[in-house]
């Protein structure tokens, strides 16, 4: 007597595999876009940092601006930090008159790249508030932050590309600054 044995043929094989390859493809694809959009999340906040730590090590230095008759120092430099335009744009105090910075102003074409929150914090970080738009103010090694309170010596800048964030911390007590990746 014959048996019938019953499986897979040739062809059925072949389609299951050709279904798995094209769902792993998709899932790796979907996996890659993500590393994409982490890096430039990073790149949008290591960009926000660097205007921030250039600026204030031009008022460390007490770099000059202008040239020949017309250079000069600043009595402060001050960067304004505004998530409503979502931009960082700079100026500087002459004589008492504020001039803004030539070449200085800081857009986000990118639509998924946003200052997404300012937050102001207590040195013992109990107490905090948040806003819109901030002035940070470098004098020499003297750091100030317009529109805290105060007491509120600690900047958080919240920066968002598509879900990941990032956060830029500013102790304007210490001049301490560091970047924390939030996921």
């Amino acid at each position: 007597m014959k048996k019938n044995f019953s499986g897979f043929s040739l062809m059925e094989l072949l389609i299951v595999i050709a279904i798995i390859g094209i769902v792993v493809t998709g899932l790796s694809r979907v996996s890659f876009n993500k590393q994409i959009d982490n890096q430039k999340a990073q790149a949008f906040s290591n960009s926000i940092y660097t205007n921030i730590e250039t600026t204030r090590n031009i008022a460390l230095l007490g770099k000059g601006f202008g040239s020949g008759a017309t250079f000069f120092y600043p009595e402060k430099i001050i960067l304004n930090i505004n998530t409503i335009n979502n931009t960082i744009s700079g100026s500087y105090l002459k004589s008492g008159i504020t001039y803004n910075l030539p070449n200085f102003l800081v857009e986000f074409p990118d639509k998924h790249a946003l200052i997404k929150k300012l937050t102001f914090k207590n040195l013992d970080e109990t107490n905090s508030s948040t806003g819109q738009a901030v002035g940070i103010e470098f004098i020499g090694n003297t750091i100030t932050l317009s529109g805290a309170s105060i007491n509120q010596k600690i900047l958080e800048i919240e920066t968002d590309y598509k879900g990941f964030k990032n956060i830029i911390k500013i102790n304007s007590t210490t001049g301490v600054m560091e970047k924390v990746k939030v996921n």
